[in-house]
C-alpha cells in the first residue's frame, strides 16, 4: 500500500505498538487496520474545525429549486459530508455552520415571522444530509446560488488533507483497538484523538 492510505495505515501500526502492550505472540501488523481507515477519515472529517478541511468542492447549482416565500432546497452531491459555505445571492452573509433537521430550531424555520432572514439566512441539512433546505426571507424569491462549496468524501486518497493525517491514524488505531477485549489502549487512543482535535 503506497502514497497516503499507506502513510496513515503505516502511522496506525505506530500508535497501536505505542499503546498495547508488548507481547512475543501478538503484533500491532496483524491487526486490520486498513479496514478501518475510511471509518476513521469520515469520522474526522466531520468533527475538525472547519478551517483546515481546504476550499472543498463546488456545489452544483442544477438541483436548486426555489420556492416563492424564500426558502428552497438542494439536493446534495453523493461525496457531501460536510457543508463549508452557502450563501443565496441577496443575502447579507454567508452560512457557514448548517443546523440539522434534529435539531429544535428547524420547526422553527416553517414560521415565516421565526424562520431565517435575508440577514440571518438559516441552512438545514436533512435526510442524513442527503437534501439541503435554506430559509432566508419570509417575502421574495431567492434563487440564484451565490456561491456553495462543500467538503465531498468517500475515500481516504491523495487529495486527503496532510494535516489531518495524524489524528486519523491516532482514531483508526481507536477503532480497531476497540475490537480487542482490553479497553485500557483504546482509551489511551481516544484521549490521543481528543487531544489532538484540540490543538488543531
Amino acid at each position: 500500500m503506497s502514497g497516503i492510505r499507506g502513510d496513515i495505515t503505516r502511522k496506525a501500526l505506530i500508535c497501536i505498538d505505542e499503546v498495547y502492550p508488548a507481547s512475543d505472540e501478538l503484533n500491532a501488523s496483524f491487526f486490520p487496520v486498513a479496514d478501518f481507515l475510511d471509518e476513521a477519515a469520515d469520522w474526522v472529517i466531520r468533527v475538525v474545525p472547519q478551517r483546515v478541511l481546504g476550499e472543498g468542492k463546488e456545489l452544483p447549482p442544477a438541483g436548486l429549486r426555489p420556492a416563492a416565500d424564500g426558502s428552497g432546497t438542494m439536493d446534495m452531491p453523493e461525496d457531501f459530508v460536510r457543508l463549508l459555505r452557502f450563501r443565496m445571492q441577496g443575502w447579507g452573509r454567508p452560512v457557514l455552520i448548517p443546523i440539522y433537521d434534529t435539531d429544535p430550531r428547524y420547526v422553527q424555520q416553517f414560521n415565516p415571522v421565526l424562520r431565517g432572514g435575508d440577514a440571518k439566512p438559516v441552512v438545514a441539512l436533512c435526510e442524513n444530509g442527503r437534501k439541503l433546505e435554506y430559509y432566508s426571507s419570509s417575502r421574495g424569491t431567492f434563487a440564484t446560488l451565490q456561491e456553495g462549496r462543500y467538503y465531498g468524501f468517500t475515500t481516504v486518497d491523495d487529495d486527503y488533507p496532510e494535516r489531518l493525517h495524524d489524528i486519523t491514524a491516532w482514531k483508526v488505531a481507536e477503532l480497531v483497538l476497540a475490537t480487542m477485549t482490553d479497553a485500557g489502549p483504546m482509551q489511551l487512543c481516544a484521549a490521543r484523538v481528543n487531544e489532538i482535535l484540540q490543538s488543531l
